[in-house]
């Protein structure tokens, strides 16, 4: 194929009808801006059958978004064709989409396990406390109750937080100030 002073759409014309379509579907993928006459001469390099263009098409969408779930820009479409790059395009597991489904608590349920995040935390979270690993929910009521932190009446969980916060920063100023004298 002559590409001296061709355009790209010129180099299309001069494709059989299949391949010109199946291009026409590669390059609305969103390629990296670059050269279109390139990539077609490429194309034409690259595809020999129908069968092959299905496959590359295929590959380029897989590309495409593996390439947003990665948060990447894309490759030029001339040097992903070039360097045969369908060849080696993973499948891209899809999230199981959980929308709507609801946690036991009545939360939206955010994890595959079909809870919410604070029972996820809850469930699946450990600490490593003096030597040993001990549910993150048990842990901290534990070290709560040491420093004599409970729930006061009529306290919302916001504020029984806001008090511990700045209890620990208290402590934590105390302890830096000690240190220092």
């Amino acid at each position: 194929m002559g590409v001296a002073g061709k355009s790209s759409d010129e180099l299309l014309k001069s494709l059989p009808d299949w391949k010109k379509t199946d291009f026409i579907d590669f390059w609305k993928v969103g390629w990296r801006p670059g050269s279109k006459q390139q990539a077609v001469v490429a194309w034409d390099r690259a595809i020999k059958d129908r069968e092959r263009s299905l496959e590359v098409l295929a590959a380029a969408k897989r590309y495409k978004k593996l390439c947003e779930k990665n948060d990447t820009p894309l490759t030029m479409a001339a040097t992903w064709l070039n360097q045969a790059r369908w060849e080696t395009v993973p499948a891209v597991k899809e999230k199981e989409e959980r929308v709507g489904q609801a946690c036991s608590c009545g939360a939206e349920a955010k994890h595959p396990t079909g809870e919410c995040n604070p029972c996820y935390a809850d469930k699946y979270s450990e600490q490593l406390f003096q030597g040993e690993f001990y549910p993150y929910k048990i842990l901290l009521a534990k070290q709560l109750k040491d420093m004599g932190l409970t729930f006061l009446n009529g306290e919302t969980r916001s504020d029984f937080s806001q008090r511990c916060r700045e209890e620990f920063n208290r402590r934590q100023r105390g302890s830096v100030l000690l240190k220092k004298s």
